[in-house]
């Protein structure tokens, strides 16, 4: 016997789902410009460092582009230096004030030009100011990891024609990873952020702890389920983004 008293008692959603890669720490890397592949010498599931070199990219629009900006700039310092005689010429009234206009027009459009050069040869990742200091033209654009982290894909052989648009690698940062989980509609309204999940992975005899971190807002009409996501409360835990719990 005893006395009657409130106590929380506490009971399961059962739910399925998979270990997934948040996207913004999934980077999918691109050729900023068009040309041909050089070595490829990585596999799936290879570790690169931030910074280390994936591979390179080659092709005669690179050379042309670089050519076009040192011209540019040779052409702008002579421009400048014409004006520079057309303003005293034009003040001593040895010149038409036409000339001089017409030398500011032209100076004031390659310095526009060189602008617009020196903004592509940075966006692709070259530095115009040390190719306009040394004249050297390079004939291949290296591809760099952009982070310390496991390939997931090599979808790139040495030799192919790629455009920018063309994946070359996709990289996982797959140091911290989440769940995401479906849960029936029913039972959505006993999920709240910060309640302990408990996972079961094939192939491990243990339950792994995690936690809600966000509901998802819309019920899928068709699976009549919503998304919620949890966080591992150990991001050491060994898990493989797709595997399913």
């Amino acid at each position: 016997t005893g006395v009657p008293e409130k106590r929380m008692i506490k009971t399961y959603v059962e739910c399925t789902g998979i270990v997934e890669v948040p996207p913004g720490y999934v980077y999918a890397v691109h050729s900023p410009v068009r040309g041909f592949v050089g070595p490829v010498n990585q596999l799936a599931g290879d570790n690169v460092r931030k910074g280390s070199l994936l591979t390179t990219i080659r092709h005669q629009d690179l050379i042309k582009l670089q050519q076009d900006f040192l011209e540019q700039h040779i052409q702008l310092d002579l421009l400048e230096k014409d004006l520079e005689r057309k303003k005293t010429l034009a003040e001593a009234d040895a010149t038409s004030q036409m000339a001089r206009e017409e030398v500011e027009a032209a100076y004031a459009t390659a310095k526009i030009r060189l602008a617009a050069l020196r903004s592509e040869l940075q966006l692709i990742g070259l530095d115009p100011d040390q190719l306009a200091e040394s004249g050297e033209v390079k004939k291949e654009l290296p591809i760099y990891a952009p982070i310390t982290c496991k390939l997931n894909t090599v979808a790139v052989n040495r030799g192919r024609l790629v455009n920018s648009e063309d994946l070359l690698y996709e990289i996982l940062d797959v140091r911290h990873i989440h769940l995401e989980l479906k849960v029936f509609a029913k039972d959505i309204p006993l999920i709240k952020e910060g309640q302990d999940i408990e996972i079961s992975v094939s192939g491990q005899n243990r339950l792994i702890a995690a936690e809600v971190h966000r509901v998802g807002p819309m019920i899928n009409p068709e699976l009549k389920t919503a998304l919620v996501h949890g966080h591992l409360k150990n991001e050491q835990e060994r898990l493989f983004p797709g595997a399913y719990v």
